[in-house]
């Protein structure tokens, strides 16, 4: 039973870590084009690219999100009343999402490097003639 509740537990942050979690990599997504823009060209001729950003935020997200699971299902664990019947969530002050949600990143607004690379080139033949 204990083994159970432990599951539960861990579950039950996990769902609710995992909504929050796509909640903000929403909010990232959205404006993740900003970085590009606001950072313009650099001496080096490179510029940001959202979706290595966007990448870079979600991996470093992910990471927390495991560590701050886990940290919550300790709390919870050590301070819920586990019972025969188990563990009743909504008495530990849990309560799982209604429902979870979830995407597919495959839109670049700004093309693909190949895309970018024309445009510019595009840019400097109109510029010159």
């Amino acid at each position: 039973m204990l083994a159970l509740a432990a599951r539960t537990i861990v579950l039950a942050h996990l769902d609710r870590g995992w909504a929050d979690h796509l909640a903000v990599l929403a909010e990232i997504r959205e404006g993740i084009h900003l970085r590009a823009l606001g950072q313009g060209p650099n001496p080096f001729g490179m510029s940001l690219d959202p979706l290595a950003e966007f990448h870079a935020e979600a991996v470093k997200l992910f990471a927390s999100l495991l560590d701050l699971v886990q940290d919550r299902s300790a709390e919870t664990f050590e301070t819920a009343a586990i019972t025969a019947a188990g563990i009743d969530l909504d008495a530990a002050g849990l309560r799982r999402p209604t429902a979870t949600w979830t995407y597919v990143v495959r839109d670049n607004p700004f093309g693909t490097p190949l895309d970018r690379a024309l445009g510019q080139l595009a840019r400097r033949i109109y510029h010159r003639g």
